[in-house]
C-alpha cells in the first residue's frame, strides 16, 4: 500500500510563500479589496520575523532573505534553519 503522508515545510517558507501570492493577487485588485490583502499578506511575514527573533537572530535579514528566495521560482520550499543558512525541503516522491 501507498500512502502519501502530508508535510509542512517549515521555517517561514509557508507564510513567506503565501505573503508573496498574495501580495501578487492584491495587485490586480483595486479599492479597499487590495488593501485588505496588502494587509493580510504583510501580517503573515509576523510569523518568520517572532520565529527568527526568538531564535536570537536578526529579524529583518531573515525575512529578507526568505522574501529573497521566494522570488526564484521553484523555491516556494525555501525555509530557515536555526543553525544553517536558508535550505529547500525536497518533496518529490520516490
Amino acid at each position: 500500500m501507498d500512502e502519501c503522508k502530508p508535510l509542512i515545510v517549515g521555517g517561514g517558507a509557508p507564510e513567506v510563500e503565501v505573503s508573496q501570492q498574495l501580495g501578487k493577487w492584491g495587485r490586480t485588485q483595486s479599492g479597499m479589496e487590495a488593501v485588505c490583502i496588502k494587509a493580510f499578506a504583510e501580517a503573515l511575514e509576523v510569523i518568520p520575523y517572532t520565529l527568527a527573533e526568538n531564535a536570537g537572530l536578526n529579524p529583518i535579514e531573515i525575512v529578507t532573505e526568505l522574501r529573497n528566495k521566494h522570488t526564484v521560482v521553484g523555491n516556494h520550499n525555501m525555509g530557515r534553519g536555526l543553525h544553517s543558512s536558508t535550505s529547500q525541503l525536497n518533496l518529490s516522491r520516490s
